[in-house]
């Protein structure tokens, strides 16, 4: 989280923003001041990660947004050597991971 794609890295490809519901801001919000937030839910207490307006482990719909520990283990890695997009015509090959976060029920983003 040291350095944000903009259009002088990747020209042409688009930057990831907000969902136009809002669902994510704080996510978004959290990045911009440099710390990782997941969803933990206020009565079982499970992390999840994609964001969604209840839990997916009890289905409660008393979720909140914490920071967590940005730390993690690979779970799994890829390296493309064609790209997925043309904005990545000249920059592979490149690493796709899948990280483990011990510190949020072991949920798993994708990087």
């Amino acid at each position: 989280m040291s350095r944000s794609t903009d259009e002088a890295h990747l020209p042409g490809l688009r930057q990831p923003v907000a969902a136009n519901d809002g669902l994510d801001a704080p996510f978004w919000e959290g990045t911009r001041d440099h710390e990782l937030k997941v969803q933990q839910c206020d009565d079982c207490g499970t992390h999840q990660w994609g964001p969604e307006w209840m839990c997916h482990s009890c289905n409660s719909l008393a979720v909140s947004w914490v920071t967590i520990e940005p730390v993690g283990e690979i779970y799994s890695w890829q390296r493309p050597h064609h790209p997925v997009h043309s904005a990545l015509s000249d920059r592979g090959p490149y690493i796709i991971v899948l990280i483990e976060l011990p510190h949020a029920s072991g949920i798993r983003m994708v990087g």
